[in-house]
């Protein structure tokens, strides 16, 4: 579990350093002026910012303890996984992609849901948790 806790602790690091250098680069444009097209070439880097920023902006919690709450899932996926007591991320990546396919009402297009947004914080279904850490 302590060497969990020190790689979550390495990215949340490398994390806050990352969005200070993005800051501080977005902080030099000027965005007035700009027309729509230039508007959206910035928009991946704001929402990258800004994803980057959720992942560490609660100090001591590591990751795998956020709720599950806190996802922007559709309602029949969270209900499902609200049902089965899924409470928190460290809930959900300990679970197969068969244990969520398996569960009633919980179809493919929740579980690509669930898979992308889980990939998009660097997490995956049926991680490998040390016993202590799930």
């Amino acid at each position: 579990m302590d060497k969990l806790h020190e790689r979550i602790a390495e990215a949340e690091q490398t994390l806050k350093a990352l969005i200070s250098q993005m800051e501080s680069s977005l902080g030099s444009f000027v965005f007035q002026g700009w027309d729509e097209a230039d508007q959206a070439r910035m928009k991946p880097l704001q929402e990258l910012t800004a994803r980057m920023q959720l992942l560490i902006d609660s100090p001591g919690v590591a990751i795998l303890d956020r709720s599950i709450d806190e996802l922007e899932l559709r309602m029949r996926a969270w209900h499902v996984m609200k049902n089965h007591d899924i409470r928190t991320l460290r809930d959900l990546v300990s679970k197969s992609p068969r244990d969520l396919l398996n569960m009633k009402n919980f179809g493919r297009k929740s579980f690509y849901e669930v898979k992308d947004l889980l990939g998009s914080m660097g997490l995956r279904l049926g991680m490998d948790l040390p016993p202590e850490a799930k």
